[in-house]
């Protein structure tokens, strides 16, 4: 009953990572990997592919290590992001010899296995999740079962806050080019009122003031609305 109630929480925990930046939410995920299952420590490892850095949080210093060696010699966790599947290393001390650097750091840490399962978002590995062990085999079957669903709910969850970000972030920019926009209207439409030419003349007007200044046209139309700079001092 408190292994369900636990199993809950967990799902409950990455399902919502509300409130969290990106590293406290993956180190939400990875603390709650070392409670959930037979493991010593757990690290996760995010590459997006849309030009964001990665992003790497472990449960522990020897974990990082290892984390950081795999960033630049590879490892189980850059394969698993690279196939989309789980990478079984259930015995380092039959060192697998495309991960020698890996296994070393691995060993030195006092790992004997690792398990990378892969974070799954609309079918394409967006990062892998590692378990790592102090000694050889990989968790039972159920564990990893369920470590993988935790893995996909963590994927899913997180990449859907950076879409919202990224759309949310899009709006912003699309509101603020459009508030520039009604007062550069506003500008030119103040400037050919009172000076008495047309509407193009008095956006020349307000350009070649803007670039005499190295100043944003969006910047001196505000203030040509707000009064702030007199229509005397345009060039002509």
């Amino acid at each position: 009953m408190v292994r369900q109630q636990l199993l809950l929480d967990c799902f409950i925990d990455v399902a919502d990572p509300a409130g969290l930046d990106e590293t406290a939410f993956l180190r939400r995920l990875v603390h709650r990997c070392t409670q959930l299952f037979d493991v010593e420590a757990a690290e996760v490892m995010l590459v997006p592919g849309d030009g964001s850095p990665q992003t790497t949080v472990a449960s522990s210093r020897g974990a990082a290590a290892v984390a950081q060696s795999a960033a630049v010699a590879g490892g189980p966790a850059r394969e698993c992001c690279s196939t989309g599947a789980a990478v079984a290393y259930p015995d380092l001390s039959r060192p697998d010899p495309r991960w020698a650097a890996f296994t070393e750091a691995a060993q030195e840490a006092g790992f004997a296995a690792v398990y990378a399962l892969p974070l799954l978002y609309r079918g394409e590995a967006v990062g892998a999740l590692s378990l790592f062990r102090t000694s050889p085999g990989t968790p039972p079957e159920d564990e990893l079962v369920v470590a993988q669903a935790l893995a996909d709910v963590a994927a899913t969850a997180f990449m859907r806050r950076r879409d919202q970000e990224s759309q949310a972030k899009l709006v912003n920019q699309l509101q603020a080019a459009l508030s520039s926009r009604i007062v550069i209207e506003q500008a030119k439409g103040i400037i050919a009122g009172r000076l008495g030419i047309d509407v193009a003349a008095a956006f020349t007007l307000l350009r070649q003031y803007a670039r005499r200044h190295n100043r944003l046209l969006s910047e001196v139309a505000a203030q040509v609305v707000a009064g702030t700079i007199g229509l005397g001092r345009l060039p002509k």
